[in-house]
């Protein structure tokens, strides 16, 4: 039961890291100068993705949710959706130049519990 647990709540916070990413290259993007910089730096980001982006992003996916099927990294499930929830987090409410909204709060809610969740089979398991 703790991997099928782990298998969703993996899905669950897959939505909010890709959307931390895309703030991420949205803020370096608006943070160029000028035309030529903001197309040389999607050319960039673009060049990164694609050959190693897909790949590299499949296979992060696949070993998060694969952990608790292993005996040996079994404690160290939760610790991996602790720190990708709450890296998705920060960046979401942080990353930003206002505070966010009870709508904003509420869409970001299952993030939260499973951040919460992660943190509860952290200390149950000490």
């Amino acid at each position: 039961m703790p991997q099928v647990l782990h298998i969703l709540s993996t899905l669950l916070v897959l939505p909010y890291a890709i959307l931390a990413v895309y703030f991420l290259i949205v803020g370096k993007v608006a943070s160029s100068q000028n035309l030529w910089s903001i197309f040389q730096l999607l050319i960039d980001i673009f060049n990164l993705l694609v050959p190693w982006g897909a790949i590299g992003f499949l296979l992060a996916f696949l070993s998060i949710v694969s952990l608790p099927f292993f005996p040996v990294p079994r404690p160290l499930s939760p610790a991996v959706l602790v720190v990708v929830s709450g890296f998705s987090l920060s960046i979401l409410l942080f990353y930003r130049p206002s505070l966010p909204s009870g709508g904003e709060l509420l869409f970001m809610l299952p993030c939260f519990a499973v951040l919460a969740a992660s943190c509860w089979q952290i200390i149950s398991r000490n």
